[in-house]
């Protein structure tokens, strides 16, 4: 299974110039939920046809990923995705 070098973690840094497209928001909603480290997030985004698809992802398929009960719940309750966009919005702001 690859991992991600520099390269591909600076594709998916926001771009606070234009709008954040779906996938960059979810790798980052990704990063921003509890119990998730970058192991499982390589894995789960490596399941995935598009890291944006896991804002689409049912309770139970959450957890076939891998996460933590309660990392899945963060993501399935959209805690994920708002703590993403207000991460997003702090960085433009600033």
């Amino acid at each position: 299974m690859p991992i991600l070098n520099d390269a591909d973690i600076d594709s998916f840094a926001p771009d606070t110039s234009t709008p954040i497209d779906e996938n960059r928001l979810a790798v980052l909603a990704l990063t921003l939920t509890p119990n998730l480290g970058p192991r499982r997030i390589v894995d789960a985004i490596a399941q995935l046809e598009t890291p944006g698809q896991i804002f689409a992802l049912t309770l139970i398929e959450l957890e076939g990923l891998g996460f933590p009960a309660e990392a899945a719940q963060f993501i399935f309750d959209g805690k994920a995705r708002r703590a993403a966009d207000d991460g997003y919005i702090s960085r433009a702001a600033t």
